[in-house]
């Protein structure tokens, strides 16, 4: 049941983020985060950082005008 959750949470989190960045589109996005806290995976594709950090509570996009 809890890995069923987290698993929603995590969608919606994913849902969010998406939403956020194709807004961004019109900006230069240079982070693409899952998560806060201290980071546990990333990679770079372009100009873009995409990755997963610890806490997993929210999701967070960095974008710069």
């Amino acid at each position: 049941m809890l890995v069923v959750v987290l698993a929603l949470v995590a969608m919606v989190m994913c849902t969010s983020s998406v939403t956020h960045h194709g807004q961004a589109l019109r900006m230069k996005v240079t982070e693409y985060f899952l998560g806060f806290g201290p980071k546990l995976w990333s990679i770079r594709r372009g100009e873009t950082e995409y990755g997963v950090k610890a806490i997993p509570a929210g999701g967070y996009v960095a974008s710069s005008v």
